[in-house]
């Protein structure tokens, strides 16, 4: 390994790290830990377990999506199983510098090594999954930025906020509707890449386009399925707020619905930070969104502590289990 490779692998990590410590830093300025100690020690077991019941409803939902898309395709997996190559890619994903991305190939290729499925299927069900869900993310996003925006909440943040939602929902909407009309945009931004590069990866090129003419056909071939997988991932995404304001509840906020919202948008913004589990964003956004709204810091920390626990328990179990699926690489059946 080159000198300037070991220096890449091992000071971008630290440089993550150490934004991640500097904004964990600024979000608990001036707080009192006294008081956030006191808003947790009203949560008794009857409400982390209801907690722990949305969360998992939420992730089922979830794994619906991704389980329909197979089904659909004649990959009739158990439902249980994917659930937990779900898991495993959210942790890959939590614990690596990103905005959420990363785990996915994880996906597909317990989908191969486990299932014997083909590798272009095996991309195509979980872009797919992803695509809609990022649709559905990100329309959410733009609405909520909107709902932020009119009320005049944070707007230093809001004002560069919409333009780059709209941004980042026009990229998946733009993939799904150029696939399903048979054109291939990943593959033609590829082919345009200089020729030395296309070398270099020969096979990539035919993956991208096996992949978006799966994809295509699927959207076209089975357009109930795709209106239920996009029931899906909306119904997810309000379970997803339904449990921020039941966490709040619990911590004795009492806030509108709109302010539910505007303070949910401005976490779900956080989270597009490339720190590991944007780590000190949600903090410093929970605590600017709260702020704003009157209500005291130690509730936003409180609320940031409950769901790093919850992170970071489903995320160790995931870890676990995709090392230990990475351990025993030995292809099987599984069906």
């Amino acid at each position: 390994m080159s000198r300037r490779k070991r220096f890449r692998q091992t000071i971008v990590p630290l440089l993550f790290w150490l934004a991640a410590g500097g904004l964990v830093w600024l979000a608990l300025r001036g707080v009192s830990w006294r008081e956030a100690v006191t808003a947790l020690r009203g949560l008794d077991g009857g409400k982390v377990a209801a907690l722990v019941g949305m969360n998992g409803l939420l992730l089922t939902l979830m794994n619906g999506r991704w389980w329909l898309v197979l089904r659909a395709q004649g990959q009739r997996l158990p439902f249980w199983r994917l659930f937990a190559y779900r898991l495993g890619a959210y942790s890959i994903s939590f614990f690596t510098p990103g905005p959420q991305f990363g785990g996915e190939p994880f996906q597909g290729l317990m989908l191969t090594r486990r299932h014997g499925v083909a590798q272009g299927m095996a991309a195509a069900t979980v872009t797919l999954d992803k695509a809609l869900e990022l649709v559905v993310s990100f329309s959410f996003l733009a609405v909520g930025i909107g709902v932020v925006g009119q009320r005049r909440l944070l707007p230093e943040l809001t004002a560069p906020a919409l333009p780059l939602a709209l941004g980042l929902l026009a990229m998946p909407a733009f993939f799904l509707t150029s696939t399903i009309s048979g054109k291939y945009p990943l593959s033609g931004a590829w082919r345009r890449l200089p020729r030395r590069w296309q070398s270099r990866f020969p096979q990539f090129s035919a993956g991208i386009q096996e992949t978006e003419a799966i994809v295509g056909t699927f959207c076209r071939t089975y357009p109930r399925t795709l209106a239920l997988i996009l029931l899906l991932s909306v119904a997810a995404f309000l379970v997803l707020i339904a449990e921020y304001w039941l966490m709040l509840h619990f911590l004795g906020a009492t806030l509108t619905a709109t302010e539910v919202i505007m303070a949910f948008t401005v976490v779900r913004l956080s989270l597009l930070a490339p720190t590991p589990g944007a780590l000190g964003a949600v903090e410093a956004g929970q605590v600017l969104a709260l702020g704003a709204l009157g209500y005291n810091p130690a509730v936003a920390i409180s609320l940031s502590l409950i769901s790093r626990a919850r992170d970071v328990g489903f995320g160790l179990l995931g870890l676990a289990y995709a090392g230990w699926q990475w351990q025993n690489r030995r292809p099987g059946s599984h069906r």
